[in-house]
């Protein structure tokens, strides 16, 4: 999937579902978000595998985008967090 295609499915996503619920969807690749962790969620994945930490960087990336699109407060996404 493009870069392209990745934006026009968010589009896509946010329009079929505004209007029912708040919704935020952000996207991005997967690249090197591991400097945007907090220290807590540093600590989760520290013994992970740099893939594994990329992915998990990115997800708490797009998270706290997403969150502050909606008005949230942003901060470290821990497991188990609501």
């Amino acid at each position: 999937m493009t870069g392209r295609d990745i934006y026009t499915l968010r589009d896509e996503i946010t329009k079929r579902f505004s209007g029912l619920c708040d919704l935020a969807v952000a996207c991005a690749g997967i690249g090197d978000h591991y400097t945007d962790l907090f220290e807590e969620e540093q600590r989760i994945i520290a013994e992970a595998a740099p893939k594994r930490r990329r992915e998990f960087a990115a997800g708490r990336s797009l998270a706290r985008q997403a969150m502050s699109t909606l008005g949230l407060p942003t901060g470290p996404v821990l497991r188990g967090s609501s």
